[in-house]
Formats: C-alpha cells, structure tokens, sequence
C-alpha cells in the first residue's frame, strides 16, 4: 500500500494561511522555524510541516507590541 503524499504548498500560499506577507514565510524558513523543501530555484512547504508549526504555536503574532 502506498503513503499518502503530502501536498506541496507555495511560500504564497503559506502566506495566506497565516494572514501574513510572504517574507515572514521566508524568515522562518531562514531561521529553521518552518521546514521547506527546494525545488529548483523555487521552495514549498509540506502541509504536514505547516499545520505542524501551527499546532505547536507558531505562526504570526497576534495584537500589538508589548
């Protein structure tokens, strides 16, 4: 029996997720927060790895600054 396959997600669509630009996407890939996968020159996301950042409280910051 075969495993089920992820689905790649685009840092777009990862982004929208979030309600957050895409440059905060790539800041957390940066900083090994959030796991990507690199196709050519483009990266994506496992779903898996995104629901997984935001079960663990991840995500963008909610409300103003402290």
């Amino acid at each position: 029996m075969a495993a089920a396959v992820d689905r790649l997600l685009s840092g777009e669509e990862v982004a929208e997720l979030f309600g957050a630009p895409k440059r905060m996407v790539n800041d957390l890939r940066r900083a090994g927060s959030l796991r990507g996968v690199r196709l050519g020159r483009l990266w994506r996301y496992r779903e898996s790895d995104v629901r997984a950042f935001l079960d663990a409280g991840g995500g963008p910051a909610r409300g103003g600054k402290a």
